[in-house]
């Protein structure tokens, strides 16, 4: 049994040999030196873990979570705080402001998005999609955009001062109209 496995290997040696003098020089040359490199620690891997306690600041530098780092950079920050825009409890404050009770309910009626989706907003157990996000742009317009945002640019107060000014002169022809009808 031990003959028959002999040849079996020699054949598995010459076909590897054939198969290695088929490889272009520089392509095996590359491949040798990124062996080296990475046996040399020289190129580390793209993604690794960081473990850090769970009792720090999130605004301090260290972290207060797992961190995955991306090719051996650090999160990007603004300041001292994480590079997310999007401010959850922002969102969830101008609803209950506009709407502080059934919140969920005149959401719904309003945007088509359903009340349960809306309420697990609220319980913070999930946050809007794409979507819901755009959806709830278009009803409400850049005020909500603005209480959503961490740090919404310049144009961000613009629109909402113009929405405000929208919203005064639709008052004043209300009233104005209330006025005429009462002088009468």
């Amino acid at each position: 049994m031990r003959i028959a496995i002999f040849p079996t290997l020699s054949i598995a040696i010459q076909l590897l040999f054939l198969f290695l003098e088929a490889i272009p020089m520089h392509l095996l040359r590359a491949w040798q030196s990124r062996v080296s490199r990475v046996a040399a620690n020289q190129n580390p891997p793209l993604f690794s873990l960081r473990v850090i306690s769970n009792r720090e600041d999130p605004r301090d530098q260290s972290w207060s979570e797992t961190v995955f780092k991306s090719a051996n950079t650090d999160p990007q920050t603004y300041g001292n705080l994480p590079a997310e825009l999007f401010d959850l409890a922002g969102l969830i404050g101008w609803l209950r402001c506009k709407f502080p009770t059934s919140t969920g309910y005149h959401v719904e009626a309003m945007t088509g998005i359903s009340a349960a989706t809306v309420q697990n907003w609220l319980d913070r157990r999930s946050r809007p999609s794409a979507e819901h996000f755009s959806m709830l742009l278009c009803v409400y317009g850049p005020s909500l955009f603005k209480a959503a945002v961490r740090r919404p640019a310049e144009w961000v107060d613009r629109a909402c001062e113009a929405e405000r000014l929208v919203e005064i002169d639709g008052e004043i022809t209300r009233l104005a109209k209330e006025r005429a009808a009462l002088v009468r």
